[in-house]
């Protein structure tokens, strides 16, 4: 890997300060951007084996990743649910040939008809994954309500294009044994 596309996957995360149509077609486009060059992103998660983390890429829509913080949250949540660690923070390295960035802005779940387009697209049951990989999406990125909020997050639709590092960092989150 060249230094010029290192140093862009180290950089800093992207974040949409705004919320107009503008703030986000402007976002989309740095997006786009960054990601045919690579970006760094996390997955938080209980999974133990990157095995079972590439199988993960079939629930829930695809493959989610964001932000470190994003990441984190994701695993506080699960312990606020109750579930099992151990828990682990995995490094993963993107590049997209084709990000899903509808009239040319990035989608945010902070709009009842962008959270419908990424329920429908998160729906295991759903044509629309399906038909965005036939259409030759690869990523769709989109603006993160719950974690790390304003943060860019991503659904990895081409499990082909993510590249995890064999490093993974572990937290050790603990149920709360008095809820």
């Amino acid at each position: 890997m060249n230094r010029r596309v290192q140093n862009q996957i180290e950089a800093a995360p992207i974040y949409v300060r705004g919320i107009s149509v503008d703030a986000r077609q402007r976002a989309a486009v740095r997006v786009a951007r960054v990601l045919a060059q690579g970006y760094r992103a996390y997955h938080g998660g209980n999974l133990g084996s990157r095995t079972e983390l590439a199988d993960s890429s079939k629930d829930y829509g695809g493959f989610h990743v964001g932000t470190s913080k994003a990441a984190e949250a994701r695993i506080a949540e699960h312990v606020e649910d109750e579930l099992d660690g151990p828990f682990y923070i995995y490094t993963v390295d993107l590049r997209s040939r084709h990000p899903y960035l509808p009239a040319g802005r990035i989608l945010d779940e902070k709009y009842h008809a962008d959270c419908t387009v990424l329920d429908d697209i998160a729906d295991e049951h759903s044509l629309a994954r399906w038909r965005l990989l036939r259409a030759g999406y690869d990523i769709v990125p989109y603006v993160n309500r719950w974690e790390d909020r304003g943060s860019v997050s991503f659904i990895v639709l081409d499990p082909a294009l993510v590249v995890l590092d064999a490093k993974r960092r572990y937290l050790s989150y603990r149920r709360n044994p008095c809820k």
